[in-house]
């Protein structure tokens, strides 16, 4: 797989470590039929899923028009033909849902708010029985794994490195956000 990126887009240089630790911990998941990469950049979570699993339809998302575009770009050089980039500001004009799994570098200078209006927006967005995987900055461990188990009602760390966290929850009928509330 070839993908390129442009000035200006998160790590456009390398693929991060946080990103590589997020994309080996997915191969030990099993295939899924919908995927939204949240926050896609250039593409590397999402097409790398898309690469892997072609029965899976993929989506990756962007608020950043040059990061779509990019997107775009690396969709048609690499013929997959299951995945497309859109344009949307979080959850706002993705495509319809729901979603297996949905998947995130989650950007810590975004500041807690975005954050979780990310995570809120992840569980509003999976399918019941659906996977939010999600790497950060290991510094916000602690609170991810707060706002996971308060969404979600449970949460996993997947793998902990001295600079990354890869953190899960699940959503699951017998408890619903607005569960948690009460």
């Amino acid at each position: 797989m070839h993908l390129t990126s442009a000035w200006g887009l998160f790590s456009s240089k390398a693929i991060d470590t946080g990103t590589k630790l997020l994309l080996e911990q997915i191969r030990e998941y099993p295939p899924v039929n919908r995927v939204l990469d949240l926050g896609c950049g250039y593409g590397v979570i999402g097409l790398v899923i898309a690469a892997r699993w072609p029965e899976a339809v993929v989506s990756c998302v962007d608020k950043d028009v040059l990061a779509v575009e990019t997107t775009e770009k690396n969709i048609n050089s690499n013929e997959l033909s299951n995945a497309t980039a859109v344009l949307s500001p979080g959850f706002r004009d993705i495509p319809i849902g729901p979603y297996d799994l949905i998947v995130s570098n989650l950007p810590a200078q975004a500041g807690n708010g975005a954050i979780d209006e990310l995570l809120l927006g992840s569980f509003d967005h999976l399918k019941n029985d659906g996977v939010l995987i999600v790497v950060t900055v290991a510094g916000l461990r602690h609170y991810i794994k707060r706002r996971l188990q308060s969404i979600f009602g449970n949460y996993n760390r997947v793998k902990l490195t001295e600079r990354h966290i890869v953190s899960e929850a699940r959503r699951t009928t017998e408890n619903t956000f607005e569960q948690t509330l009460n």
